[in-house]
């Protein structure tokens, strides 16, 4: 077996056993085992965001590290001069006018419910 793929693979198993302890840890939750103590509903559901959003980190950070590590590839790719180069002017402006539209928008939007319609009647 060749050393790289060596390395991936054993890349990617200390990567699941990562995950593997990471979700164990969320899991157990503040509540001492043996007792007769019940966790709210709402811690339930914050834990359950944490760890998911510890989870999107690890992929998150894997394309991060790829990312940076195709810099050369990508400047030989743009030295090509296939791609148009847009300047940070033109940038900023295409940013500015997005911005500008989607706040427009969004104050014209009504957000409150439709009247005869109480929010906390199901």
């Amino acid at each position: 077996m060749p050393r790289s793929r060596t390395l991936r693979t054993l890349a990617a198993a200390l990567a699941v056993l990562a995950l593997a302890a990471l979700v164990a840890v969320a899991a157990g939750g503040p509540a001492a085992a043996g007792s007769d103590e019940t966790r709210r509903p709402g811690e339930a559901v914050l834990d359950t965001v944490y760890t998911l959003v510890l989870l999107a980190y690890v992929p998150g950070l894997a394309l991060l590290v790829y990312g940076l590590l195709q810099r050369r590839a990508i400047a030989r790719e743009i030295a090509t001069g296939r791609y148009p180069r847009t300047s940070l002017a033109a940038f900023l402006a295409f940013t500015i006018l997005f911005a500008a539209v989607a706040y427009l928008l969004l104050r014209r939007a009504d957000f409150r419910p439709p009247p005869g319609l109480d929010a906390l009647e199901a």
